[in-house]
């Protein structure tokens, strides 16, 4: 290997290594608020304001929270239901039992793809991030009473 393959080859790992700590940093930050931590303290830990913290990341906490309370809802349906399902398996049974639309899962799918991509380093617009978690409150709504038991008369 001569002296510029070696080079290229320092920049490539220099690329690999930066693209590994901004997925790093993402994923921290959006565990960070979900945890409760103020922009405040994450810009600070940036070296931004709060204000350019909150702009660059906000959507990754919105899709975060999003993914986080469909995923709290599905536990608790597996924990009620007794089951030992995936949560697209959970979804999928969902659907069956009429609970979910296919186009709630189809919702759900979005929300994952997007918050992978957002944590991946894909820039999510907050227009695409918004429209990614539009009705997702309703969603969670009919998961939860699906986790209920039965009322008794």
């Amino acid at each position: 290997m001569d002296l510029q393959d070696e080079c290229l080859a320092t920049v490539r790992l220099a690329v690999a290594r930066e693209s590994e700590a901004s997925r790093a940093t993402r994923l921290a930050i959006g565990q960070a608020r979900i945890a409760g931590c103020s922009w405040d303290a994450i810009g600070r830990e940036l070296g931004v304001t709060k204000q350019a913290a909150r702009e660059r990341y906000l959507v990754l906490e919105h899709l975060a929270k999003a993914w986080d309370a469909i995923a709290l809802q599905l536990a608790q349906v597996a924990r009620a239901r007794q089951w030992d399902k995936s949560d697209a398996e959970a979804v999928e049974a969902l659907i069956a039992d009429g609970v979910l639309t296919r186009d709630d899962g189809a919702q759900i799918a979005r929300v994952l793809a997007a918050l992978g991509a957002a944590l991946a380093g894909r820039r999510v617009t907050d227009g695409e991030g918004d429209r990614v978690t539009d009705g997702v409150e309703g969603i969670t709504a009919r998961i939860f009473v699906a986790s209920q038991p039965p009322v008794r008369t």
